[in-house]
C-alpha cells in the first residue's frame, strides 16, 4: 500500500490560462441513424395490467444518503445549478459490468454492502462485503462515495472528499456460493489537494499497466468579484507500478467551464476522452506535456480586441431568407488610403459554425458569435468593387433552414443594420395568406389539440430567448497527447438521456432523442488523424417513441436500459417506475389493426410498477431479467419477465 498527494507534481496554478475558444482542426462527423433500425409505422405502447415478480430485502444498515446540497445550503454557502447538476443526482447503486449477478452500496457507516439479485434457485439476499476501508466520516464538504469497476476483481474508489482507493476482490476468498462474503484488499489510497477535493468519479479504466480515473469537480473561477462564478474541472489522472509501489504518473485538466457535462468517459486505450457537453472545452494542464496556446490568427480573440473604436456608423448589413443569411461589409471605411484598391489577399474571413471572424489588412474589423449555426462547407463570402466603395459579401447557410435569427451577431450588432428581403417579405405574405385561408375550413383536430404539455410550441419570446444563449450541446474527442479535439458531432437537436453499458470492455454507449425515437450510439475506438469514412459513433439498437413518451415524466430521476436492450425504463424520484417493452409476442388471440386490417405480430407494451411506500429512490439499475430499486431503508427487485 502507498499513498501520496497531487502536489508533487508541481503547482500547476502558474500555468497560464488558454482563451475559453480555441479554433480546432477536429474532423465533423454527422450521427446519421440506421433506418434499418427505425420504424417510421410504430404504433404507440399500450398498458399492460400485468404485474412483476417482486422481491424486497430489507436493510440492516440504512444507505448512506448524505447529501451535498443540503448541507451547503444549512451553511448558506453560494451554489449554483453546476453543483445541483454534479452531485445532486448520484446513482447509489453500484454497477459492476462484468458481473451479472450482484451490485453494491455504500451504509450509513461507509461499508461496502453487496446484492446477490441473479441466483438461479436462491431467494435473491444481502451480504455485506468484508472491506478493510476507513472513509472519512466526519467532513461534512464531501459527496457521495463514487466507485468504478475497472475489471470483474478490481475497482477504483472515491471517498467523496479527498481520498482515492485502489481496491482488488481477494480471488481466493471467493466461493462457487455467490452469498459467501468477498473480502478485499486495498492496492492504493492516494490523497487530492485542494482544488480537487470535493469531486466525483465519473470514470476508471487499467489499460497497459497504467490506471485512469476521471473525477470531476466544481472550483470557483480567478475572475469572480462580487456573485461568485464557477467552471467544472475535469481532473484526469494516470497511475503506474514502479518497482512494486504505485505513483502518479501524469496528472491532466479540463476546463468544461459553466457547463457540467452530461458525457464524459475514457477511451478503452486511455488516449482520449469523449465529452457529451453544452460548452467548448479544452485542456489547461498537462503534468507532462505543457498546454501550447494558439496564437495569432489560429486563436479566436475576444469582441473588444476588434479595431472599431473610431466608429460611429454602421458599416454592414444583412438580411436572411429561410436557407442563408447575407451580409455586406463595408470596406473603405477601414482603409487608411481611400485611393487604395483592395484585393483578395488584403481580406482574411474566419468561419467556425458558431463564430465569424474577419481580418482586413492585419485589423479585426468583426469578430463575435453568430445568433445560431452554420454549415461551414457550404457558406462563401467575395469581394464586389463598386465606384465609392469596396464591400465583402458573405452567404452563410443556415444549418437549420427556416429558422429567424433575431440578430446576427451577439456582440456586435450595433455596428450593423438589418434590411428585409424583399422575395422572402413577399413569400411570407403570401404563406400567411394561404394560412388563413386555410383556417376557415374548422378541422375536428389540431396540431395543438394532439400536443401534450411537454411538447408546447415555443412563441418568438420563447426562441429568442434559447437563441440568446451560448449552447450548443457538442459531442467531443479530447486527445489526452495533442490536448486537441480529433472529432466531434454536433447533437444540439436531439436530447441526452442516458448513458449505459452494453459491452463491458467497451466505452458506456449513450442514448439521444432522435425525433421521437431513443437512439443508442456506442462509441468506437478510433485513430487521429482518422480518414473520412471513419466511423467513430455506431447506431446500435432503437427505442420507438422513447424520446416521446419519457418527456412527459417530470418527476423522472433515472433513465436506463439492460445490457440486451430488451426493455427500456423511467424511474421516478418516489414511488413509480415506467418500463417499455417493444419486442414482445402477441397471445394466442389473433389480433388485427383497427383501421387497416393487418394483422398484428407484435405488441408493444408499457408496464407500471408502483412501490409500497413514497420513500425516495436513491438507485436504480436495470439488469436483462431483473430491474433493482433502492431506497434508504429496502431494496426491491422485480424479475422482468423475457417472453
Amino acid at each position: 500500500m502507498s499513498s501520496g498527494s497531487l502536489m508533487e507534481l508541481g503547482d500547476e496554478s502558474n500555468q497560464t490560462r488558454p482563451p475559453p475558444r480555441q479554433q480546432d482542426n477536429a474532423q465533423w462527423f454527422d450521427l446519421h441513424p440506421n433506418r434499418e433500425l427505425l420504424n417510421p409505422s410504430f404504433e404507440g405502447y399500450k398498458l399492460s395490467l400485468d404485474g412483476f415478480v417482486q422481491y424486497k430485502l430489507e436493510l440492516k444498515s440504512q444507505l448512506d444518503t448524505y447529501n451535498f446540497i443540503e448541507s451547503n445550503e444549512s451553511k448558506q454557502k453560494f451554489l449554483l445549478y453546476q453543483h445541483l447538476k454534479l452531485f445532486g443526482m448520484q446513482n447509489s447503486l453500484i454497477v459492476n459490468q462484468f458481473d451479472d449477478s450482484s451490485l453494491y452500496f455504500f451504509d450509513s457507516e461507509l461499508c461496502l454492502n453487496r446484492v446477490v439479485y441473479n441466483l438461479p434457485k436462491l431467494v435473491p439476499q444481502r451480504c455485506v462485503v468484508a472491506t478493510n476501508l476507513k472513509l472519512n466520516l466526519q467532513n461534512y464538504e464531501r459527496t457521495a462515495v463514487t466507485m468504478k469497476f475497472v475489471n470483474e476483481t478490481t475497482a477504483v474508489i472515491f471517498d467523496g472528499f479527498s481520498s482515492l482507493y485502489f481496491v482488488q476482490i481477494d480471488v481466493p476468498s471467493r466461493s462457487d456460493n455467490p452469498l459467501v462474503s468477498e473480502n478485499w484488499n486495498l492496492l492504493l489510497k492516494w490523497d487530492l489537494s485542494h482544488p480537487e477535493t470535493t469531486c466525483v468519479l465519473k470514470d476508471a479504466l487499467f489499460y497497459n499497466g497504467l490506471f485512469h480515473c476521471l473525477l470531476l469537480n466544481v472550483v470557483e473561477t480567478f475572475d469572480s468579484k462580487t456573485t461568485p462564478k464557477f467552471d467544472t474541472i475535469i481532473n484526469w489522472l494516470t497511475f503506474e507500478n514502479k518497482n512494486s509501489q504505485w505513483t502518479l504518473k501524469r496528472k491532466r485538466k479540463i476546463n468544461c467551464y459553466s457547463s457540467v457535462p452530461e458525457y464524459a468517459v475514457l477511451e478503452t486505450n486511455g488516449q482520449s476522452v469523449y465529452i457529451a457537453a453544452p460548452s467548448y472545452s479544452n485542456f489547461i494542464y498537462d503534468s507532462e506535456k505543457p498546454i501550447s496556446i494558439a496564437k495569432s490568427i489560429t486563436s479566436i480573440p475576444s469582441s473588444d480586441q476588434m479595431d472599431t473604436q473610431n466608429f460611429s456608423e454602421k458599416f454592414y448589413t444583412w438580411s436572411q431568407n429561410n436557407q442563408e443569411i447575407n451580409v455586406k461589409i463595408r470596406l473603405d471605411l477601414h482603409k487608411k488610403d481611400s485611393i487604395e484598391k483592395v484585393v483578395k489577399s488584403d481580406v482574411n474571413v474566419n468561419l467556425r459554425h458558431d463564430f465569424i471572424q474577419v481580418i482586413f489588412r492585419d485589423s479585426i474589423i468583426l469578430s463575435g458569435h453568430f445568433s445560431s449555426i452554420i454549415k461551414m462547407d457550404e457558406s462563401t463570402w467575395f469581394l464586389t468593387n463598386q465606384e465609392t466603395s469596396d464591400y465583402l459579401e458573405l452567404n452563410l447557410v443556415k444549418a437549420n433552414p427556416g429558422q429567424t435569427w433575431q440578430y446576427f451577431m451577439k456582440d456586435q450588432d450595433k455596428y450593423g443594420e438589418y434590411k428585409i428581403d424583399e422575395e422572402q417579405n413577399f413569400a411570407n405574405q403570401m404563406s400567411a395568406e394561404a394560412q388563413a385561408k386555410s383556417s376557415e375550413s374548422k378541422s375536428l383536430f389540431t396540431l395543438e389539440q394532439q400536443l401534450e404539455e411537454c411538447d408546447g410550441m415555443m412563441d418568438e419570446q420563447q426562441m429568442a430567448n434559447i437563441e440568446n444563449e451560448d449552447i450548443y450541446m457538442m459531442l467531443r474527442r479530447m486527445d489526452g497527447n495533442s490536448h486537441e479535439c480529433t472529432h466531434k458531432s454536433f447533437i444540439n437537436d436531439t436530447k441526452f438521456l442516458f448513458e449505459v453499458h452494453l459491452n463491458a470492455n467497451k466505452s458506456p454507449a449513450l442514448c439521444l432523442r432522435h425525433d421521437v425515437d431513443g437512439v443508442l450510439w456506442q462509441p468506437q475506438r478510433v485513430s487521429h488523424p482518422a480518414p473520412s469514412e471513419t466511423v467513430w459513433m455506431t447506431h446500435e439498437h432503437t427505442f420507438y417513441a422513447f424520446g416521446y413518451v419519457q418527456a412527459s415524466k417530470q418527476e423522472a430521476k433515472f433513465r436506463s436500459c439492460p445490457p440486451d436492450c430488451s426493455y427500456v425504463a423511467v424511474v421516478d424520484t418516489k414511488k413509480h417506475v415506467y418500463v417499455y417493452k417493444q419486442s414482445l409476442n402477441k397471445s394466442d388471440t389473433e389480433l388485427k389493426h383497427r383501421k387497416t386490417g393487418k394483422l398484428v405480430t407484435q405488441i408493444a407494451k408499457q408496464f407500471l410498477i408502483s412501490l409500497d411506500n413514497d420513500a425516495e429512490i436513491y438507485g436504480a439499475y436495470c439488469a436483462n431479467d431483473y430491474l433493482i430499486l433502492l431506497q434508504k431503508d429496502s431494496c426491491y427487485i422485480f424479475k422482468i419477465n423475457v417472453e
